[in-house]
């Protein structure tokens, strides 16, 4: 079943990977938009309201200290989030900004009983240092929101090492980019976490492109029985021929089918002249993320302290709101 999106919306972009999503998903959906970061300079984007949360002095702040700061002056936030119905949020947990503010935000939104619908980035393997805090961080935005997108720098980078990072950044914002879009036409997303697999905007073909979509999702699930529900955006869809697009579809009913599987197609233009295929698979557990967090295998009620989430209260300071930009 697809989560219900009931307007008005809107879209809070968190840190500098969320707040650029979400400039430019704003116009996609013609909605209001509140972005949130302890850079100034992620906040000023065209037609966005934004906060800056001052951690004052902190040239290497924690996301602790980052949600600290905002705990202590959230009433603004709560009183955006009382104006929509339908929240979504949009963060790169490979930040500090991202795992500080994300997590927080959507428990805001879902003790105000609105519709949370959540899209985040996970960091590249190689960033050691950040894998516990963006596990942590998932799973509280897993308990806090309706619906939960995830993709997956690493995954992208492992199955096309010939990328740059700045190459698998572009790429997985251009992703997210098209599924938040698409939500304008009526696309449903399922209430299960999602993973959302692309291939590389240089593939010229429909097919390739699905294998290499299908490699992603295989580099982060466990089990592929557990994907209940499947969906295609096929990137400049309007130049592949019907029968390849048929083809596509069955190809994924074939794997999935074993469980019953629905699936899902959606066409939109392409401005590059080639073919992109996402796949994106609606899972109910079992994915590489798990391992990021230890205490993960444990029950929620065995972690001591889960349900108050960790901040640094030492950093008394307010937010201050730029004012919105027309």
């Amino acid at each position: 079943m697809g989560v219900e999106i009931r307007t008005p919306i809107v879209i809070i972009g968190v840190g500098g990977a969320g707040t650029k999503i979400a400039e430019k998903a704003r116009a996609k959906l013609n909605t209001n938009c509140l972005l949130i970061s302890n850079d100034r300079n992620d906040l000023r984007k065209e037609g966005c309201e934004g906060i800056f949360v001052d951690v004052k002095h902190l040239l290497n702040p924690s996301s602790n200290s980052i949600r600290g700061t905002v705990l202590q002056t959230s009433d603004y936030i709560i009183n955006k989030i009382r104006e929509s119905s339908t929240v979504i949020i949009i963060g790169n947990l490979a930040g500090r900004g991202g795992t500080g503010i994300a997590p927080l935000v959507a428990r805001m939104a879902k003790k105000e009983g609105k519709s949370v619908i959540s899209f985040v980035i996970m960091p590249f393997k190689f960033e050691t240092n950040k894998l516990f805090n963006a596990g942590v961080s998932l799973r509280r935005m897993r308990e806090s929101s309706n619906c939960l997108v995830i993709i997956d720098n690493d995954a992208l980078l492992y199955n096309n090492p010939d990328l740059t990072v700045e190459d698998c950044y572009r790429i997985t914002n251009d992703a997210l980019l098209e599924v938040i879009g698409s939500l304008a036409s009526g696309i449903s997303i399922g209430e299960e976490t999602n993973l959302l697999c692309t291939s590389k905007d240089s593939v010229k073909d429909a097919e390739s492109a699905l294998k290499d979509s299908f490699k992603m999702l295989y580099s982060d699930i466990n089990d592929p029985d557990n994907v209940r529900r499947a969906m295609l955006y096929v990137i400049g869809g309007d130049r592949v021929p019907v029968g390849v697009l048929d083809s596509l579809v069955s190809s994924v009913q074939n794997i999935f089918g074993k469980n019953g599987t629905e699936v899902g197609l959606s066409l939109s233009p392409s401005g590059s002249g080639g073919v992109r295929v996402l796949l994106m698979a609606s899972v109910l557990e079992n994915t590489i993320f798990d391992s990021y967090d230890p205490l993960n295998i444990l029950p929620r009620d065995s972690v001591m302290d889960w349900d108050e989430i960790e901040c640094d209260p030492r950093i008394e300071t307010a937010l201050s709101s730029l004012p919105q930009i027309d």
